[in-house]
């Protein structure tokens, strides 16, 4: 008798990212539900233009797009903030001084909203036990990361 546990999937429906900057977007349009994600891709420059985040989308902005569209989610990073050594990156010294105060705005608004962000570094096995309850977008930053 087999022991092992069946695959755990979660239906998703693929949405490849339109330009170099919303991958993360292009994530959370994977997560939503049908009609949110339709309003969405429907009315893509509006809600890019509301959500004031232009061609530069940051984790905290994603939160905010659950949130609006009443997903519900967890946010776990390890810097609670604009991360100060992300100076020294080329892709984010070109946008920090614009997007920096609406980017703290906003981590400073997400409690007061209801939204779930915690400071912690995530392991490779509680992000295996979280995708048991759902899907999971896993943002890393590339120059950093490491097979296990």
């Amino acid at each position: 008798m087999d022991t092992e546990k069946p695959d755990l999937l979660h239906a998703l429906e693929h949405y490849q990212q339109r330009y170099n900057w919303d991958c993360g977007l292009s994530c959370v349009l994977m997560v939503l539900p049908i009609k949110s994600r339709n309003y969405i891709i429907n009315n893509f420059k509006q809600v890019v233009e509301e959500e004031g985040f232009g061609e530069s989308t940051w984790t905290i902005d994603l939160c905010f797009l659950l949130h609006r569209f009443q997903t519900k989610f967890s946010y776990l990073t390890v810097t609670i903030g604009i991360d100060p050594g992300y100076i020294r990156e080329n892709f984010y010294d070109k946008v920090l001084s614009k997007d920096s105060h609406r980017v703290n705005q906003r981590f400073s608004d997400a409690e007061s909203l209801g939204m779930h962000l915690e400071k912690k570094s995530v392991p490779v096995k509680e992000i295996m036990e979280r995708l048991k309850a759902g899907p999971i977008i896993a943002l890393v930053n590339i120059s950093v990361f490491r097979v296990l």
